[in-house]
């Protein structure tokens, strides 16, 4: 029978011990964002450019192949973001960036996390809602930002704050993934119990009992 832990990687006594991939709650969710852009500035948008591209499975940062979710660049914070249709316990996010060109738009941003629906469309006015946690990254993103969240939440939105240079404004992401918390699998053997994969025990020595 399987038994989950809280530990990642294997155990030299359990060679059984499995790394489960997370759980990406954003995959069944619902997306969108503040504006879509528009053909003019994105051809062939809204099409191509929905805020459904974000969850969509597709890490692919390359405009050409039609998978990034971008925002119009005439709002000073634009946003986008996802519901999760019901609260769940969240381990981490990652944010995946365009990777073409233009990656360096997606700078100084926030993620929100809440359990309830945003009541304000503001960086400012997330920041004093009751029951958010903002997560802030500084300086412009690499390919993968991933945020150690733990805690639970329905809903999760990606913000700018207005630093990029006039006409350069646009939100524009691969793909987000809001990830359940890592967890291990263990087969059927002699360790075969609830255990956090860390200290020492008298039939595992490398784990340790809980």
């Amino acid at each position: 029978d399987l038994v989950a832990e809280s530990c990642t990687g294997s155990s030299l006594d359990c060679p059984a011990d499995l790394f489960v991939s997370p759980t990406n709650f954003a995959l069944s969710g619902s997306a969108s964002q503040s504006t879509t852009c528009p053909g003019s500035a994105c051809p062939g948008s809204p099409g191509t450019v929905q805020a459904s591209n974000a969850i969509d499975n597709n890490t692919d940062g390359n405009f050409a192949d039609g998978s990034l979710a971008i925002t119009d660049n005439t709002e000073t914070e634009p946003y986008w973001q996802v519901d999760l249709t019901a609260v769940q316990s969240i381990g981490a996010i990652e944010i995946w960036n365009r990777t073409d060109s233009g990656s360096a738009r997606l700078q100084n941003f926030y993620v929100f996390v809440s359990d309830v629906a945003f009541t304000s469309t503001t960086v400012a006015g997330s920041l004093a809602q009751l029951g958010v946690s903002a997560f802030f990254f500084p300086g412009a993103a690499g390919t993968t930002t991933t945020f150690e969240v733990n805690r639970t939440g329905e809903f999760v939105r990606v913000q700018l704050t207005g630093t990029n240079p006039p006409g350069e404004n646009y939100l524009q992401l691969a793909e987000v993934r809001v990830l359940a918390p890592s967890v291990c699998r263990f087969a059927s053997d002699v360790c075969d119990v609830a255990e956090n994969c860390t200290g020492s025990g008298p039939d595992c020595p490398l784990d340790t009992f809980v």
